[in-house]
């Protein structure tokens, strides 16, 4: 008897961790209350200086952002419009945001391997083994432009992964929906299907447009990144021989042009101008120096996720052999992508690292529970509430500094 009721509540048992950690986390936005470096700038209309009073000066400082500072344009709109609403709602926004981006994450693991348990090691991860953790989860214009432009494209991105995974199921679920067409009772319930599906497909385009430009337009690495993602999904349904959806074209192309959008911001130009005469290195100096820093990006800013990343890449290659899916492919290589691409900029601050990261830790969890079977599940469990041990750890002594 006592063993099942165990087995009946074990899987809820991490709501009650998530409402402590994110608990924790919402007192810790309150205490910082004042708004530290670039948030008292951001919190003013950028052209005029004077405080934020309505959505017209939001965009009338963006479009001068845009020309004379910067092309991250929809990172700093959110970040002024969450100004614009003020202190209590942002702190108490922003750890529903962090829950957002557990669950985003959360798809990521295979459907039927995904749990409370799965996203709790998400949640507390993101926290645990992330070296910036401050400047990206509690700083607020970090928050904007990290944590919530992944609310935008790691879902854009799993859309596409998804797709690229379904193979065989698909034609056997087409090869079911034809039999079922070609009865003379069912034929008309086959074409409502198929003109479903068309509305589906036809509706999803204008959403891929728009997801895919706010994901090209959000971080100068990240944007190129989710792109060639994008392009390999593509690729890969061109060699599987299956039909590739408009929505997928069409949400690629409008990510490469946001990305376009963004680098090629007049302002990029302009702040890159008063850095070069701060810091004078050219030439090969130039070059050692954007080496040195994508290997302190490596090694020091990801030295909490890469050791778990190895970790269990070892584990589920070389002590399970199990084979790669396209989705461990995928996360690992917009890993990759979002690291080298800042090797094309002049300076590499370590807050940049977050995308990596947050690839990193989705592909992580994705393969151990991915081979949850070989794992004995206390073993698991204790992994897990370490992790949230750790991010609670790290939340509680800001708090109490």
């Amino acid at each position: 008897m006592k063993k099942n009721v165990w087995k009946t509540i074990e899987p809820f048992l991490p709501i009650p961790l998530i409402a402590v950690f994110l608990w924790v986390y919402y007192l810790c936005n309150v205490k910082l209350g004042v708004y530290a470096q670039d948030d008292i700038l951001y919190s003013t209309n950028l052209l005029t200086g004077n405080p934020l009073a309505s959505p017209m000066d939001i965009v009338e400082g963006q479009i001068w952002h845009y020309f004379n500072w910067g092309g991250r344009t929809v990172a700093h709109t959110i970040l002024q419009f969450l100004f614009l609403t003020g202190d209590r709602f942002i702190d108490f926004f922003n750890p529903f945001a962090c829950l957002g981006f557990a669950a985003v994450g959360n798809l990521f693991v295979k459907k039927e391997k995904r749990s409370l348990w799965t996203l709790l090691a998400i949640l507390s991860g993101i926290f645990a083994l992330n070296t910036i953790w401050y400047e990206t989860q509690l700083w607020q214009t970090g928050i904007a432009n990290y944590l919530y432009l992944a609310l935008i494209y790691m879902p854009t991105i799993y859309c596409y992964i998804r797709e690229a995974e379904k193979g065989a199921e698909n034609k056997v679920e087409k090869e079911t929906q034809n039999v079922a067409g070609n009865g003379a009772g069912n034929k008309t319930g086959g074409e409502e299907i198929a003109g479903e599906n068309k509305v589906i497909s036809a509706l999803k385009i204008p959403l891929f447009v728009m997801l895919g430009l706010l994901s090209g337009w959000s971080n100068e690495n990240i944007g190129p990144a989710i792109f060639l993602g994008m392009v390999a999904c593509i690729v890969i349904l061109h060699i599987k021989k299956r039909k590739v959806p408009l929505w997928m074209y069409a949400g690629a192309v409008a990510t490469l042009a946001g990305s376009v959008i963004m680098i090629l911001a007049p302002g990029n130009y302009a702040r890159a101008e008063e850095a070069a005469t701060q810091v004078d290195i050219s030439g090969i100096r130039a070059v050692i120096a954007r080496i040195y820093t994508e290997f302190l990006a490596l090694f020091v800013y990801a030295s909490h996720i890469l050791p778990v990343a190895l970790a269990s890449v070892v584990f589920y290659k070389g002590y399970c052999r199990e084979k790669w899916q396209i989705g461990d492919g995928i996360l690992a290589l917009l890993a990759i992508l979002a690291l080298g691409a800042m090797i094309l900029t002049p300076h590499f601050p370590h807050r940049a690292i977050f995308g990596t990261l947050a690839f990193l830790l989705c592909f992580s969890i994705r393969l151990l529970s991915g081979v949850r079977e070989r794992i004995p599940k206390a073993l698991s469990r204790m992994g897990i509430l370490f992790l949230w041990a750790a991010g609670l750890f790290r939340l509680l002594i800001f708090y109490f500094e």
